[in-house]
């Protein structure tokens, strides 16, 4: 599958490259749509010359016309017609284009909604602006006015099959085929780095990005789609792609399952997978998403050569044999890694060869499990003729882990550590952090292991956890966790003089006298004088009131306060 699709993008390139000349330039004016205009003028250009031509756009609402209009001039206008597709585009060249004349440059490929399509009503393959419509301004004023992005910012429509709908994630392979062709003319004529894709969209162009990824892996550097929760059917195709999404927790498509079920299955094979949950949002997460500290940091980062660590495993504690897998994609005619600088390992037309064998256990040329600590670069070569690509910008790093402080224990949930306590209670459940392996708990009276779950039901004594993570790296013991004897002493004053004040028929307002030589104040509720009773609250030491919600009308509650 993969060397099908290679070949499709080198035809593609090839022919490109056969009718396309430079019609690149970030002086170019905006040409405005005319339908008065003759075919194949500067207003209404020919839909059908083979290649790429210089375009024309038509005022938008929301961009250039109606309400929230901003200057969208600095977007250029072109079109490409290749591998059996038309595309218009929209081109917002690098901050510092014209002052780094040597320099390449990243892209951010932008794939719009399904509602921002061309289509019949809009003026079709002349629109080319609805595209520009969400995340337009935000990405010219933070990349540009705000200086978080020196790249291309590249913006295709797609005219919808019928009506004014579609999406990027079902549309022909020829449209996203001649994306890939655009890219390639843009690295061809305007210094565009293509090792340095970066895919983001939402909604149906969410889709559309884990789309690219599944079928121009060797292409695509990261995606980071909004709203979209994309196929892991094929995903070892696209396992080196790092990737960020975020859905919303009130969202029915993609649901948070499917959303869980995108991730666990990129996990599952070692990816580089990020996912953000918006619980309160429902479908439109992408402002939220876009917004988030270090999106553009992730959009800056970005490079083919830098090496996958398989399950995030750079890090091995004392005693463990070292074996780290790193990876970039595969399909590249040449590969080289490197350890501190030092070439370990090649590739070349499907010869490995492993140079030293002291930090390699083995190769297959894109992924390498190296047996030594070190920093580990790659690079690669994409055909026989292409040049070598840079040394990635993200290098590996296997190291030795440092050692883990346990982290301390606490109570689940609302419960006393005071035993027994007023409810009744003769242990209480004791916690340590969710998500490591191996969990021990010892009594620290005789040194005794007692329990080997997360949570640990204690009866009075004094206890110490540990845990290792994923790997079996431990962690130290936590601190020691008291649970008390309520008959031990000394004890706290207790509190006094307790008044309950109806404030309506579901709220009561408790006021007492308190000491200070308390920690905390447990309250009791119950619908008895002496019990059964329910411990409702811990507060802070030194409180004096709590407010008690949520009651049943005419019913009666009894309340005990214990320092």
């Amino acid at each position: 599958m993969k060397t099908t699709l290679l070949l499709v993008a080198f035809i593609v390139f090839a022919t490109t490259q056969t009718f396309s000349q430079n019609v690149f330039n970030p002086s170019d004016a905006i040409v405005r749509y005319s339908s008065g205009a003759s075919y194949g003028s500067a207003q209404r250009p020919d839909t059908n010359r083979a290649g790429l031509q210089k375009w024309v756009s038509t005022p938008t609402n929301g961009i250039s016309t109606g309400s929230g209009t901003w200057d969208a001039s600095s977007f250029k206008a072109y079109f490409l017609n290749a591998a059996g597709a038309k595309v218009a585009f929209r081109v917002r060249f690098p901050r510092t284009y014209s002052t780094n004349p040597t320099k390449k440059f990243p892209v951010m490929l932008f794939l719009h909604g399904a509602g921002e399509v061309g289509c019949a009503t809009n003026g079709g393959l002349y629109n080319n602006e609805k595209q520009l419509w969400l995340g337009g301004s935000l990405f010219l004023t933070e990349a540009v006015t705000n200086q978080k992005f020196d790249g291309f910012l590249l913006y295709p429509q797609l005219v919808a099959r019928e009506g004014c709908w579609d999406a990027w994630g079902t549309a022909p392979t020829g449209r996203l085929t001649n994306i890939m062709a655009m890219i390639d003319s843009l690295g061809k004529y305007a210094r565009l780095d293509i090792d340095r894709v970066f895919i983001d969209g939402l909604s149906g162009g969410g889709y559309g990005a884990w789309r690219m990824a599944d079928i121009f892996a060797p292409r695509v550097a990261k995606i980071a789609p909004s709203a979209a929760a994309g196929s892991t059917t094929n995903r070892t195709n696209f396992v080196h792609v790092p990737i960020w999404f975020a859905t919303g927790g009130k969202d029915p498509d993609p649901s948070p399952a499917q959303a869980d079920y995108a991730l666990n299955r990129m996990k599952d094979i070692g990816a580089d997978i990020r996912y953000t949950r918006y619980p309160d949002l429902g479908h439109a997460v992408w402002y939220s998403h876009w917004r988030e500290p270090d999106f553009f940091t992730n959009m800056n980062d970005v490079h083919k050569a830098n090496p996958l660590v398989f399950f995030g495993r750079n890090e091995f504690c004392e005693g463990q044999a070292i074996s780290a897998r790193l990876g970039i994609s595969q399909s590249y005619y040449a590969y080289e890694w490197a350890k501190n600088d030092v070439t370990i390992a090649s590739r070349t037309n499907g010869v490995n060869t492993i140079i030293d064998p002291s930090s390699v256990i083995s190769y297959t040329g894109n992924e390498i499990v190296v047996k030594a600590f070190g920093t580990y670069k790659a690079r690669f070569k994409r055909t026989a003729a292409s040049a070598w690509s840079e040394w990635s910008m993200k290098p590996a790093v296997i190291r030795a882990k440092p050692a883990a402080i346990g982290q301390a224990i606490t109570v689940s949930g609302v419960s006393s550590k005071v035993l027994p306590a007023l409810n009744g209670n003769t242990t209480v459940a004791l916690t340590l952090p969710s998500g490591f392996t191996a969990y021990q708990w010892v009594r620290v009276s005789d040194n005794v292991v007692v329990g080997n779950a997360q949570v640990f039901n204690a009866p009075i004594g004094v206890y110490k956890g540990k845990y290792n993570d994923q790997f079996g790296c431990p962690y130290s013991f936590s601190p020691n966790f008291t649970v008390i004897d309520a008959a031990g002493t000394p004890k706290p004053d207790a509190a006094t003089n307790l008044v309950a004040t109806g404030l309506s028929l579901t709220s009561t307002r408790l006021n007492w006298t308190q000491n200070a030589n308390e920690t905390n104040f447990e309250v009791y509720r119950g619908t008895s004088s002496g019990g059964p009773y329910s411990l409702i609250t811990i507060t802070a030491a030194n409180a004096t009131t709590y407010t008690d919600n949520g009651l049943d009308p005419n019913t009666t509650y009894y309340y005990v306060v214990r320092a």
